[in-house]
């Protein structure tokens, strides 16, 4: 019987040497993950695709559900966020915003020194280490 999905529950694995790659093994006591349990503050508006989508679920549009989403049209939704995010948000709104993520913030300043340095790592000191 499968068992709902318990965040707490998660059993950290620790990685075989290199040559038994994707093999693990479990350690001995569970390791907690800690990001669980943070709170980073992010909030979602209600965008035009929620709201779309709140009509076609749960409001007067709820007839037409089988029509939009068991049928090939399922795709249009595919392909507009596509067409929107790389073609109208990226470039308008989101770059300025990656670069000022990279800029300011703390975890911008990691990603920076992993682009720089490499990640790291048990496999990334193996693979930093052939350069």
């Amino acid at each position: 019987m499968l068992q709902p999905w318990n965040g707490i529950a998660i059993v950290a694995l620790e990685g075989q040497p290199r040559r038994d790659v994707g093999a693990c093994r479990p350690r001995s006591r569970p390791t907690p993950i800690r990001f669980l349990y943070q709170r980073w503050g992010f909030s979602v508006g209600a965008n035009f695709a929620a709201r779309i989508g709140r009509l076609l679920w749960f409001g007067p549009l709820e007839g037409l559900q089988k029509m939009f989403f068991h049928s090939p049209l399922v795709y249009l939704f595919v392909a507009g966020s596509y067409l929107y995010h790389d073609f109208v948000w990226h470039p308008t709104i989101g770059r300025r915003r990656v670069r000022r993520f990279l800029r300011e913030s703390p975890w911008g300043a990691l990603f920076q020194r992993y682009r720089r340095e490499g990640a790291g790592g048990p496999l990334g000191e193996a693979s930093n280490a052939a350069r």
